[in-house]
């Protein structure tokens, strides 16, 4: 758990946006569209993930790129978007559209990743 710690950090920063009444937090006059926060929400979560999954391995030159490291986010911002439909008492709501947002960030930040990691290998098989 301790090899997790920003990924942790990370999910409760997302639980707090996604949770509290949006008067509470003061992002009602938020420039950014509400799909895009989502989807740099979700994307930035890959992107820690993949970063503490592999942080000891980084030194050694090692990187992997399991499944869950995509799916996770993507749980992850459907339970937020249940959560936000049933626990919060009108106050936010749920919208299959910011799940959409939420997979979608996660999906490209993955994909970025995994060809990053394909071609660092291609260039380090030509030396």
């Amino acid at each position: 758990m301790r090899n997790y710690i920003f990924t942790i950090l990370t999910c409760i920063v997302i639980a707090v946006l996604s949770l509290f009444p949006v008067k509470e937090l003061h992002l009602e006059n938020m420039s950014l569209s509400d799909k895009t926060a989502h989807f740099i929400m979700y994307g930035g979560l890959t992107a820690v993930v993949l970063f503490d999954k592999n942080f000891q391995n980084l030194k050694k030159g090692m990187v992997s790129l399991p499944l869950w490291t995509v799916v996770f986010p993507i749980l992850y911002g459907g339970l937020m978007e249940l959560l936000q439909a049933y626990c919060t008492n009108g106050n936010r709501s749920g919208d299959w559209l910011d799940f959409i947002a939420n997979s979608l960030g996660a999906l490209i930040v993955y994909a970025l990743a995994w060809l990053a990691v394909l071609l660092i290998v291609n260039h380090n098989k030509k030396q």
